[in-house]
């Protein structure tokens, strides 16, 4: 598949940006460098180190994530995973996110280790991310029965890796226990989702104690609205395409949507930026043969990103919606949130719609012999249209 920036999408441009460049990026900013990168755990237990199968690995930058190798014994005597990673300028900010197996977690009381903004420059010999998996105490989620939960931690900036139980525990009373591994801090966000119920949510530092208990209520649906009025309960919502919302893709081309609870994020404070999103929805309302639409959970979300791929020639236009979320604040300050917790659905004449579309160039023809024959087009059907209206008015219709 051919995954690029569509036509009608200006390439994403900021002040920030623009800096990084500056300070990252040599004259001859053309080069591309290949440099090996090696992750590894460092942590050993009477004296065995970790092996591969123990723990696994996410090499990622703002790009995308690294296809790690098959693992070796490198020269500093641990099992590493090794991948190839690309370097322009003068150096470029990697993340590397090492977790531990569900055992390997469970037998040392250790979980994930994230290395954030990690400068590789373009340098001779191997880059080496060795890292000891950090030392945790238990967080237990208590859910009904047939609820999926999990926990969150910030990587990048508005980007959060999923962390998953590493055991979970049916009460036997209708209730299962979902035990994570965590060193906890203020990074770390959860989210517990039921089929037909209103998904809870909230920010790990504002539980009380190391367990929390959820219990859905029937009552509060996912399509309720927020009526209040406040700003920051705004139900609209944004996606990253362009001012007209309009994807022109070829047949095979895919373009990654992005949908965003607008105006206002849920986030716990200003500087941190650690965000709780609601469940999206991606209805297509016309040419459902026209595209295909995988979606996939960005951070602490549901289905916030989705692939669009066009399949045939056409125009299919697609409504996004999200439900309403309760996030838990038991009390505890949370930058300019809805003081109840509760944040509404997307407010019906305030969805988000996006159109797709591909018309094939014929063969021979231009991109100017297109709009030339598709406004000839457009023409004579006005004209037929206008030739029937005379006709039924004749008739007397």
């Amino acid at each position: 598949m051919v995954r690029r920036t569509p036509r009608s999408t200006p390439l994403y441009s900021s002040a920030a940006s623009d800096v990084y460049k500056r300070q990252y990026q040599n004259v001859d900013d053309t080069k591309i460098y290949l440099r090996l990168i090696e992750s590894y755990v460092v942590n050993e237990y009477d004296g065995e180190k970790a092996a591969a199968e123990d723990y696994s690995v996410r090499l990622m930058n703002k790009i995308g994530v690294a296809t790690m190798g098959d693992p070796y014994i490198n020269s500093a005597g641990y099992e590493c995973y090794p991948t190839l990673a690309f370097v322009s300028g003068n150096a470029l900010l990697y993340y590397n996110v090492l977790t531990p197996s569900k055992d390997y977690a469970v037998e040392h009381g250790v979980g994930a280790t994230i290395w954030g903004n990690y400068a590789v420059q373009p340098e001779e010999g191997a880059a080496t991310f060795g890292t000891k998996l950090n030392e945790t105490s238990t967080f237990t989620i208590n859910a009904p029965k047939g609820a999926e939960a999990a926990l969150y931690t910030q990587v990048l900036n508005f980007n959060a890796e999923r962390i998953d139980s590493v055991k979970t525990v049916d009460l036997g009373d209708g209730t299962v226990d979902h035990v994570f591994n965590i060193t906890r801090s203020s990074n770390e966000t959860y989210r517990v989702s039921m089929e037909g119920m209103r998904t809870e949510a909230g920010f790990v530092g504002n539980v009380s104690g190391d367990r929390l208990e959820v219990n859905f209520d029937a009552s509060r649906s996912p399509k309720e609205l927020r009526t209040s009025g406040d700003a920051f309960s705004e139900s609209s919502l944004l996606l990253n395409i362009n001012e007209r919302n309009k994807l022109e893709l070829d047949i095979g081309e895919q373009y990654k949507v992005r949908a965003y609870r607008a105006a206002w994020q849920i986030i716990h404070t200003i500087t941190d930026n650690i965000m709780v999103e609601p469940d999206f929805h991606y209805h297509v309302v016309s040419g459902e043969d026209i595209i295909s639409i995988e979606t996939m959970d960005g951070g602490n979300a549901g289905d916030n990103w989705a692939w669009v791929t066009a399949k045939k020639e056409g125009v299919a236009i697609v409504e996004v919606s999200y439900d309403a979320l309760d996030v838990n604040d038991a009390g505890k300050g949370m930058w300019m949130t809805a003081t109840s917790g509760f944040y509404g659905a997307t407010d019906p004449i305030r969805t988000g719609v996006l159109a797709v579309s591909y018309t094939h160039l014929r063969a021979h023809e231009t991109g100017r012999n297109l709009v030339c024959r598709l406004l000839l087009e457009k023409k004579k059907k006005k004209k037929a249209e206008r030739e029937e209206y005379r006709a039924v008015n004749r008739r007397g219709y």
